[in-house]
């Protein structure tokens, strides 16, 4: 991933490729296509939220594939697109937590 690329995506709402898994006391819960703000950049990543559940990460740039794009969904002012993982992000309680996966976009 480009960092100096990437900053052009700061405060866009993406969507998670793979989308992110939930748990509830160890059980897998319905997948939810969430929209995640961009909050900030930093040296080392950038910094998502979850705008529907308050969950909270900072991606490293090696853990990003690509941003790309989703115009169609774009209005107001508000840009939208799509971050295709090297990871997949899982959810349980107040825990957030990423494991690797063998190709970008695909679920662990």
């Amino acid at each position: 991933m480009n960092r100096d690329q990437f900053k052009k995506n700061l405060h866009k709402r993406v969507r998670l490729r793979p989308i992110a898994r939930r748990f509830s006391n160890g059980i897998e819960l319905e997948r939810l296509d969430d929209d995640w703000l961009i909050e900030f950049i930093e040296e080392d990543g950038a910094h998502i939220r979850n705008l529907r559940i308050p969950y909270v990460t900072t991606l490293g740039y090696d853990q990003i594939n690509k941003f790309t794009s989703d115009p169609n969904r774009d209005a107001g002012g508000i840009n939208h697109g799509f971050l295709i993982l090297h990871v997949q992000l899982f959810l349980e309680g107040d825990r957030l937590w990423v494991e690797p996966i063998l190709r970008p976009g695909e679920s662990a």
